[in-house]
């Protein structure tokens, strides 16, 4: 339930910022991902404890795996992970130190009440890009330099943000029936809703471009630009999506794209033989997840046309459409 799938945005955030500000490959890089890894996972445990109610139709597995445990367990097993990512920063100073604590904010915020900001759009959307964003501060701190104003932070957050629209696709149903807005139920229908994923994913591009325009940016990272199909192919394939799995699957693919953005800014950043065996590291790593399959997010089948998912014993009936 923590995902370790997604522990790999945090991992490259990090990578990101402390390979770029020429960070030595030294001991002290195992504390450095080991705190940005165990923060990611409590945030996933704290959204399995909070999200009960939609998981019950969006990912009934692990809503069930909640309740079997005994939601007080989850809370506290993300207690822990906490407490141990705050342990693991303290090699590396007092200053790494603050901002773990900022990323573990961040993730409370996210999930829990009284903000939890999941459930507001644009204030989700923020601390969602945190995944990221904080890490890359952490791993820039590691390094020796924090740095506010660095355009590939810039690049790299707006990208994270923009990309927190893709999972709430294949989460329309649950979402929509708990009453909770995102970029997804605000729209009508899923088509409706994937047509504006698209112009948020598109969005990053048009910040690169500018930031390259400036002369922020060298004109290499326009490189980017040949994965602008990706998305759009992501958004208009769940727009005809009749069923949550094939949503599921799109999710699974705007993932790879997410993580093949981040790695592929590292290399732009640091064109050396480091940069490019931590990338695949991080992707040796992937594989193992995926091949041992470890991530609690599964493939679950809602006919969307129908609107009629059966939980348990439990039919619930909500109007939805596929068509844009």
């Amino acid at each position: 339930m923590s995902r370790p799938r997604t522990w790999a945005f945090a991992i490259s955030g990090f990578l990101l910022a402390y390979l770029r500000y020429g960070g030595s490959v030294s001991w002290l890089i195992i504390p450095g991902i080991a705190t940005t890894v165990l923060v990611s996972g409590a945030t996933n445990l704290v959204n399995a404890y909070s999200d009960m109610e939609e998981d019950s139709l969006n990912q009934p597995l692990r809503a069930s795996w909640v309740s079997e445990l005994g939601r007080r367990n989850v809370l506290a097993s993300s207690m822990l992970f906490y407490a141990f990512a705050i342990l693991m920063s303290l090699p590396l100073g007092c200053a790494f130190t603050a901002i773990s604590l900022v990323a573990i904010l961040d993730s409370l915020a996210y999930s829990l009440p009284p903000l939890r900001l999941k459930a507001r759009i644009i204030p989700g959307l923020l601390c969602f890009s945190g995944a990221v964003g904080i890490a890359f501060l952490g791993g820039g701190i590691a390094a020796g330099r924090f740095d506010l104003l660095d355009p590939v932070l810039w690049l790299v957050t707006f990208f994270m943000f923009a990309y927190g629209a893709v999972k709430n696709l294949p989460d329309y149903p649950g979402d929509r029936l708990a009453g909770i807005r995102t970029t997804a139920t605000i729209f009508n229908s899923v088509g409706d809703a994937a047509a504006a994923t698209l112009m948020l994913l598109i969005s990053p591009y048009l910040l690169l471009a500018a930031l390259v325009s400036t002369g922020n940016l060298p004109q290499i990272f326009l490189t980017n630009l040949f994965m602008v199909p990706i998305p759009a192919w992501i958004c208009i394939r769940s727009s005809r999506a009749k069923d949550t799995a094939r949503l599921e699957r799109l999710h699974t693919i705007g993932f790879v794209y997410a993580t093949a953005f981040l790695n592929f800014n590292l290399l732009l950043c640091v064109p050396s033989m480091v940069a490019m065996v931590s990338v695949a590291a991080v992707y040796v790593y992937l594989s193992l997840v995926g091949i041992l399959a470890i991530d609690s997010r599964k493939e679950h089948e809602f006919l969307l046309e129908e609107g009629v998912q059966r939980v348990g014993m439990l039919e619930t009936t909500i109007p939805l459409s596929v068509s844009s």
